[in-house]
């Protein structure tokens, strides 16, 4: 499904903990996307893709005779790769525990992690470790027999996915433009995008953290 992909060439701010994990953070560095939004380049920046864009919006579909729900979990494990491609570019270098102690999405947003099952408050990670637990997490969920019939644990999957790019978007896009990424980065994005969308599995309060993304690329 992501054969183009060439590597080698939760929600308001709020002071109280949320039992998804979102909360107001205390500690965060400054998002770069203000800024870049605002520029003359933004629409290139955030719009240029590998692909046609219509083409993305149109794989994403459900093709005819295809089970939903294998479809839809069949993408959630193409994603995971996507994921896994996307930390290793903002990895060592960019997200560290030193310049993301907490994973953030600009001055409003932070995402606290709680596995599933667990009974205690969602805790607050440093964004490298809240990003590998989400990996892990990910593949231990995706790898479940009965997972196309459990489209909640696919919704879950996703939610989560759209955080690491709102953090890379917010903290890290100095990096994709210094190693020429941004090109593979919004493919990502859009495709990813168009196929939360297309099923509706992301709320638009959640999808704010990079509304202006979605505009201004549109």
């Amino acid at each position: 499904m992501l054969s183009f992909l060439d590597w080698g060439s939760t929600f308001r701010a709020k002071k109280a903990s949320k039992p998804d994990g979102s909360e107001g953070p205390s500690q965060h560095p400054q998002s770069q996307l203000p800024h870049l939004l605002r520029s003359a380049d933004a629409k290139r920046i955030f719009g240029t893709t590998l692909v046609d864009r219509a083409q993305l919006r149109k794989s994403v579909q459900l093709p005819e005779g295809e089970q939903l729900d294998d479809w839809i979990a069949l993408y959630c494990v193409d994603f995971l790769n996507v994921m896994n491609l996307l930390y290793s570019l903002v990895y060592a270098k960019a997200c560290t525990e030193e310049s993301c102690p907490s994973m953030t999405a600009g001055p409003c947003y932070e995402y606290r992690w709680h596995e599933d099952g667990d009974r205690g408050r969602p805790v607050r990670l440093s964004a490298p470790r809240y990003i590998e637990s989400l990996l892990e997490w990910a593949e231990q969920q995706l790898s479940h027999a009965s997972l196309p019939q459990n489209r909640k644990v696919c919704r879950a999957v996703v939610r989560r996915f759209y955080r690491l790019f709102a953090h890379i978007y917010h903290h890290h896009m100095d990096t994709a433009l210094e190693f020429g990424a941004t090109t593979h980065l919004n493919t990502c994005f859009w495709h990813f995008y168009y196929f939360v969308r297309e099923f509706n599995l992301i709320s638009s309060k959640e999808l704010e953290p990079l509304r202006g993304v979605a505009e201004v690329g549109a």
